[in-house]
């Protein structure tokens, strides 16, 4: 099971569900089934219950994509739903496997950097296979920066009015983000750069 599309709210998440388990999961809760290479508006259902009326394009025997509205609970219930019949994530298993990772990985990307070093991944694993480098490998495989990337901390900067917040966040940045000013309530942060 892979997420497809990036964390948050959305108009649309899609969903892909591979394996042997896609023939009954459709039979079982899409009131339509596609056909391999097409798309159907369907309902998805659990039981009684319909969780949503998602697009689904069957890819092939093994897989389907449900593009679902994109709300926190409908992609709760759905992979809820997927893991109760059998689904799992989908995790690497082996540094050969990195194609997958990063089409895996790819829609989580924020910024320009982690897409480049993401794409170099396949080059890099191919040239440390190539060349045998298995010390190289293991600093890699060790290594947490592509995963703080993909997933960067959150901070958040609180206090009273007029105490230097927006000072103190343009000073993290390295730039200036924020407006300051000695009016309280002025700061208006600059999220679009």
């Amino acid at each position: 099971m892979h997420i497809l599309t990036p964390p948050g709210v959305a108009a649309i998440a899609v969903v892909r569900l591979c394996g042997e388990l896609v023939i009954p999961f459709c039979a079982r809760h899409l009131t339509r089934v596609p056909r391999i290479g097409g798309c159907v508006h369907t309902q998805l259902q659990d039981g009684d219950e319909v969780i949503d009326d998602p697009v689904v394009v069957q890819v092939d025997s093994r897989t389907i994509e449900l593009s679902l509205h994109g709300g926190v609970w409908v992609i709760e219930k759905v992979i809820e739903l997927a893991r109760r019949e059998g689904f799992v994530d989908e995790e690497p298993s082996h540094p050969q496997d990195i194609e997958s990772e990063v089409e895996r990985d790819l829609p989580h990307a924020l910024t320009a950097e982690t897409i480049r070093l993401l794409l170099y991944q396949p080059t890099a694993w191919r040239q440390m296979l190539a060349e045998q480098n298995t010390q190289q490998m293991r600093r890699a495989l060790e290594d947490r920066s592509l995963q703080t990337l993909l997933n960067p901390p959150v901070v958040v900067i609180v206090g009273a009015p007029n105490v230097g917040k927006s000072t103190l966040a343009n000073c993290l940045f390295g730039r200036h983000r924020s407006i300051t000013a000695d009016l309280p309530g002025t700061t208006r942060p600059d999220w679009g750069r």
